[in-house]
């Protein structure tokens, strides 16, 4: 686990900071899902798809 922390730190340019803490508090959810985030994350990415695929694949610039 630290290895990757470390490589990700590396790779990434962050700190990292007790991330095996982190990774005992997502374990430990009760949900049905460990990977809230990530989840959400790929259902609202999905959304986006479908919404360029609606309009043509042309999205607006932020």
């Amino acid at each position: 686990m630290e290895e990757l922390a470390d490589t990700l730190s590396g790779t990434f340019g962050v700190e990292t900071k007790n991330c095996f803490s982190a990774y005992i508090d997502i374990k430990r959810r009760r949900d049905n899902s460990c990977t809230y985030f990530l989840d959400k994350l790929w259902q609202k990415f999905n959304e986006r798809m479908k919404q360029g695929d609606l309009k043509g694949g042309k999205f607006k610039k932020r």
